[in-house]
Order: C-alpha cells, then sequence, then structure tokens
C-alpha cells in the first residue's frame, strides 16, 4: 500500500519482469553480435547473407526468443487473469500489433512507447467507454498511418 493506493504484489512483479525482458532484449540485440545479425538480417536479409550472417540460424533464434518471450506473457496473463482458454490471447496480441504499427515496424524503442501510449488510451477507454476502448486505439493507429505511415519512431523506407 502507497498512502491510499492499494496495489498488488503481482503487478509489481508483471511490471519488473517485464522491463527486465525488455532490457534485456534490448541489451542483445544491440550489445551481442547475434543481436546485430539479427538486425541486419531485419533490414536487408540478402545483404546479411552475403555478408556472412547464416540466415537459417537467425531466423531459428528469432522464433526461439519470440517463443520465449510469448511464454513469459501468457504466463504472467494468466497469473492476473486467473483463468486459461484457447482464444484469450487473441486481444493481447491485436494490441501487441497495432503498437507495433503505432510505433514503427522495426523500431524497438518506438514499439515501446506506443505500447504505453495504447496501454494508456485503452484503460482509460475502458473506463470512460467499457465496450468501446478498442476503437479508440483503432482511430490512433489510423491517425498515425495518416500523418506518419512509416510510425512514430520508424524511418521512411529507402530502395
Amino acid at each position: 500500500a502507497i498512502g491510499g493506493l492499494r496495489i498488488p504484489k503481482l503487478q509489481i512483479v508483471t511490471l519488473v519482469v517485464t522491463f527486465a525482458l525488455l532490457l534485456g532484449l534490448g541489451l542483445f540485440l544491440r550489445r551481442t553480435r547475434f543481436g546485430v545479425q539479427m538486425r541486419a538480417a531485419a533490414e536487408d536479409f540478402a545483404m546479411a547473407r552475403l555478408l556472412g550472417v547464416r540466415g537459417n540460424r537467425v531466423i531459428a533464434a528469432a522464433f526461439a526468443i519470440s517463443g520465449l518471450l510469448a511464454g513469459f506473457v501468457s504466463l504472467l496473463f494468466v497469473a492476473q487473469t486467473g483463468t486459461l482458454a484457447p482464444w484469450m490471447g487473441i486481444q493481447p496480441a491485436l494490441i501487441g500489433f497495432v503498437a507495433t504499427v503505432i510505433g514503427g515496424l522495426g523500431s524497438f524503442w518506438g514499439t515501446f512507447l506506443a505500447a504505453l501510449m495504447v496501454g494508456t488510451v485503452y484503460s482509460m477507454g475502458i473506463l470512460v467507454f467499457p465496450r468501446l476502448s478498442m476503437i479508440f486505439i483503432y482511430v490512433i493507429m489510423v491517425l498515425v498511418l495518416i500523418i506518419r505511415p512509416w510510425g512514430l519512431l520508424g524511418r521512411p523506407l529507402q530502395r
């Protein structure tokens, strides 16, 4: 309890684990040789392969990392909701996709910033209009796509 505000321990654990995973992924992508290879392959796969990046290993590692992160997220999500169903990941995945589009495909920190913004808008939307909360997120996504099609912190494609 902080003053009159009561925060469940599970919420604190969720925040700590989320920020630890985010920091770990960011450091992995920026500081390790394999992370740099992954970013190079994401930028231009053919050129990365010509420069010696093993494409199959990069793809396998990307799937392994995404599966590991999805496992952590689903564990925390099930712990918070207390239920387990095959379709329960659809809405969080959709919200994550929208945050990625708003932040900019390929922009790690843009997606992080957009996820915070989308989470705030979604939470406030639930308080004001419980049944229409996703509409606010879609409106923001459409506005961002009209104004900056490459996302908030993304870069325009240069070919």
